[in-house]
C-alpha cells in the first residue's frame, strides 16, 4: 500500500453523526479473510473522508464480493456487534428489555445506528480493518517507509495523528464515549497519554461492569470502558449502562 492510499483509509474515522451526543468507540473495523483485498479496494475509491452513513457505504458494497458487507442492509441481518449497539440504544430511549425483539434490533440497526442523522456516532480508533487483532498481511498492508508489521503499525505516529483527529471530534460538543471491549482499553488510554490529553478515572460503575473515565482537557468529555457487548456483558449489565449514558 503506498503512503497516499492510507492515508485515504486513515481520513475515515467512522460513520454517523458528527454531533451526536452518544459515540460508539471499537478498535477497528472487521474484515473477510477472503475479501479483504477487494474490501481495500473498494474502500480507497468510496470511503469518506471524515464521518459517513454506515447504511450507505455498505450498501455501495460490490456483490459479489463484498455480500458480507452489503447483506447487513439489504437482506438485512443483524450484524452482531451491531445488535448489541442498537439493544444499547433501545433500552437508553426506555423500551423494556422484554419488549426488545430481533426485529426491533434490526430496525434500528437498519435506519438509526450509523446514520448521518441519528443520535449515535461510530468510530474507530484504527484505519485498517481486519479479521482479527492478530492478523497482518504484508502484502497489502505495509506501508513503506512507515511500516512493515502490525507491532511498527500499531506504533506509528500516523495513528498518533489519528488520535489526535478523533480527540478533535469529540471535543466539539459534550459526549459520552462508549469504548466496548476490554482488550482495547490499555491501547485507547495509551494513546490518549502519547497525545498529552490523558484519560483521568472518575469511578467504577460494578453494576454496568464499566469504568469511567473522563479527559483530562474537557470534563464534559465521558468515557465509558465497559467489555464487548456481544461476549462480556449481560442483560443486566446493558440496562445498568443504558441509565450511564
Amino acid at each position: 500500500m503506498t503512503i497516499t492510499q492510507f492515508n485515504i483509509l486513515n481520513s475515515h474515522i467512522g460513520y454517523g453523526n458528527p454531533d451526536a451526543k452518544i459515540v460508539f468507540l471499537g478498535l477497528e473495523e472487521g474484515a473477510n479473510k477472503k475479501t479483504i483485498s477487494d474490501n481495500y479496494s473498494y474502500r480507497l475509491i468510496s470511503v469518506p473522508s471524515g464521518v459517513g452513513c454506515l447504511k450507505a457505504f455498505h450498501l455501495g458494497a460490490p456483490t459479489p464480493p463484498l455480500g458480507d458487507m452489503s447483506n447487513w442492509f439489504s437482506v438485512p441481518k443483524l450484524q452482531p456487534t451491531w445488535g448489541h449497539l442498537s439493544k444499547l440504544m433501545l433500552l437508553r430511549s426506555g423500551k423494556s428489555l422484554s419488549k426488545i425483539k430481533k426485529l426491533d434490533k434490526i430496525d434500528y440497526q437498519v435506519n438509526f445506528l450509523g446514520r448521518s442523522h441519528s443520535e449515535t456516532l461510530l468510530i474507530e480508533l484504527l484505519p485498517l480493518p481486519r479479521p482479527n487483532h492478530n492478523y497482518w498481511d504484508g502484502s497489502i498492508m505495509n506501508v513503506h517507509g512507515h511500516f512493515v508489521n502490525k507491532t511498527q503499525y500499531l506504533c506509528s505516529p500516523l495513528i498518533l495523528d489519528r488520535v489526535k483527529n478523533i480527540r478533535k471530534c469529540l471535543i466539539t460538543r459534550n459526549r459520552n464515549v462508549i469504548v466496548y471491549g476490554k482488550s482495547k482499553h490499555s491501547t485507547l488510554i495509551k494513546y490518549f497519554d502519547l497525545i498529552g490529553d490523558p484519560l483521568l478515572h472518575i469511578t467504577s460503575h460494578p453494576a454496568a461492569a464499566t469504568e469511567e473515565y473522563k479527559l483530562t482537557s474537557n470534563k464534559n468529555i465521558r468515557f465509558f470502558l465497559c467489555p464487548h457487548p456481544v461476549m462480556g456483558m449481560t442483560n443486566a449489565n446493558m440496562i445498568a449502562l443504558a441509565g450511564l449514558i
